[in-house]
């Protein structure tokens, strides 16, 4: 991965001629927090919006909760996640479920 410090940086350098993504966790980590300080009912991120591992960790650690129905993107990062009981968390509550049902995942076990 290449880091750039801004979106005219990639422009600059790559020339492209398709989207390219570019990945900001600082402004989505800020972004989030406040949405959840702020926010006065639970805070809901549907991870089918954008399953990317990087960023639901980010939403995670902000306090975010998931909803999802698909397990796969959850699962990976439970596997890769530094925290041991989060982990173990995102495991139990997954063997708990029927495949075909949606779910809420907390940072906080509510």
């Amino acid at each position: 991965m290449h880091i750039y410090p801004d979106a005219l940086a990639v422009v600059r350098a790559l020339s492209p001629d398709e989207p390219v993504i570019l990945n900001r966790p600082h402004a989505a980590r800020r972004a989030a927090r406040y949405f959840v300080e702020k926010f006065p009912g639970k805070v809901l991120y549907a991870v089918k919006a954008n399953p990317a591992p990087d960023l639901i960790e980010v939403l995670w650690e902000a306090g975010c909760c998931m909803l999802l129905r698909d397990f796969t993107p959850l699962t990976q990062l439970a596997q890769q996640h530094t925290s041991a009981a989060a982990a173990a968390q995102v495991q139990g509550k997954l063997q708990q479920l029927q495949p075909t049902g949606a779910v809420t995942l907390t940072a906080d076990g509510r």
